[in-house]
């Protein structure tokens, strides 16, 4: 009995043993799982963490994207509608209803105005340049520089003429047309900049002072002529003569119908075909006044700077009316300006049936 007894005793001890032995592996392979749950939950914790940082950087870069658009969004519709309300109403050229006024400014929202599309306007000033012997420089150089010439004469037109009480209205190749006495008085309007803001008294009203300042812009874009640069013809000047000529006119926009095309404003009158009329009979690298002009521009008893020459009377194609007119040689006095002498001019130009 006690000998069994000894044996059961140790097997139970031996079992006893084995037990602890599953018992401490088990536990032990329980806290490497756990430890690996803990370590991958750190893991994962920190991905997530990363990802929320990259979604709140995303959301604060697509906040700040939106806000740049909305603001350039806004700012290209005010400066959209300020275009259109130039060229719509402050010019003015087209007269809107006010129901149209009030409206939101789109393109298409003036194909609808039933309102007078035409103003008359009863002293406005306007001048008319051209190259002389153009189709014959064309036949002389290639396509890319005629253009090239072109786009030196309009970009200096551009900077001459920047005046906002002047508006060049026409650009047919070589001929364009300017005209002031359309605005009545130009005010810039900056509320953003005070340091911006024009004072009035700067613009002038009266159609004598548009008339002064339309021929001292033309003064200084025939003085720039001799800076144009003709390819393969060096030395030579480009051959620009100029008219104005002050009256009564018409003006309208064309194409209010078109849904994709901004329309385009034209002068109509008797003025606007004198102007064209005394261009083509003027000279190379002079300016021509009409004596209306010249006596708009002695007006008040100013205008004693700009200097004038009686030029041969013109006759008009109905064989009736002679126009007097005049060239205008320069100006004289502190800001002395003088363009080329006469004889030059007749030299080079083809016009010469005087």
């Amino acid at each position: 009995m006690g000998a069994g007894a000894s044996v059961k005793q140790r097997s139970k001890s031996a079992l006893t043993r084995e037990l602890d032995r599953e018992t401490e592996q088990k536990y032990k392979s329980i806290t490497e799982a756990e430890e690996l749950l803990a370590k991958r939950e750190l893991e994962h914790a920190a991905i997530v963490d990363e990802l929320r940082a990259e979604k709140n950087h995303a959301e604060a870069n697509l906040a700040q994207v939106q806000e740049t658009l909305e603001r350039e969004s806004k700012k290209w519709r005010k400066d959209k509608n300020e275009a259109l309300h130039m060229m719509f109403s402050d010019l003015p050229l087209v007269q809107l209803s006010q129901s149209s006024k009030s409206a939101a400014l789109s393109s298409r929202m003036f194909s609808g105005c039933s309102d007078s599309l035409c103003k008359e306007f009863p002293t406005v000033t306007i001048a008319s340049w051209d190259v002389v012997g153009f189709a014959e420089l064309c036949s002389q150089l290639k396509p890319a520089e005629i253009v090239s010439v072109l786009d030196d004469l309009n970009s200096r037109a551009d900077k001459t003429f920047a005046d906002p009480n002047i508006v060049i209205l026409d650009r047919l190749s070589d001929n364009s047309t300017a005209a002031t006495g359309l605005v009545e008085r130009y005010t810039k309007n900056s509320s953003n900049d005070s340091n911006d803001d024009i004072q009035s008294d700067e613009f002038p009203e009266a159609p004598s002072d548009f008339a002064r300042l339309l021929v001292t812009c033309c003064l200084r874009l025939m003085s720039s002529v001799p800076a144009i640069a003709i390819p393969r013809h060096a030395g030579s000047l480009l051959q620009l003569r100029i008219a104005i000529h002050m009256g009564p006119c018409s003006a309208g926009a064309i194409g209010l119908q078109s849904d994709d095309r901004l329309p385009r404003y034209r002068l109509f009158g008797p003025t606007v075909t004198m102007v064209n009329w005394l261009r083509s009979t003027s000279l190379a690298l002079q300016i021509r006044v009409s004596r209306a002009c010249k006596e708009l521009l002695f007006e008040n008893g100013v205008g004693d700077d700009f200097a004038l020459e009686r030029c041969p009377d013109y006759t008009v194609k109905n064989g009736r009316e002679v126009v007097e007119s005049y060239w205008l040689t320069g100006i004289v006095g502190e800001n002395d300006l003088r363009l080329p002498p006469l004889e030059k001019s007749l030299s080079l130009s083809q016009y010469t049936d005087f």
